[in-house]
């Protein structure tokens, strides 16, 4: 459903981490995602695969978990590396 913004930032606070994970397009490697600025506004660390400039921005464990491309895979690794984190 549709919600407020001020609701959804609530949720991706509450949030461990958030996930965006995007195939290497014209669209995800046009502008900086805004997904990704709000998860580190909420101080929300980011699991995600580097598309656009991302890779200037975040380091993997300081406030991103990166992975390394957009496969399933690839995922379930970054998700396995995310699971043995303490909070």
């Amino acid at each position: 459903g549709v919600l407020a913004h001020e609701q959804a930032m609530q949720l991706v606070r509450a949030c461990d981490f958030t996930v965006l994970v995007r195939e290497m397009r014209r669209y995800s490697t046009a502008a900086f995602p805004t997904k990704v600025v709000e998860s580190l506004a909420c101080g929300t660390p980011v699991i995600c695969n580097l598309t656009s400039d991302l890779g200037e921005h975040l380091a993997d464990r300081r406030e991103a978990l990166l992975c390394p491309d957009p496969s399933p895979d690839a995922l379930v690794a970054v998700l396995a590396r995310a699971l043995l984190l303490s909070p």
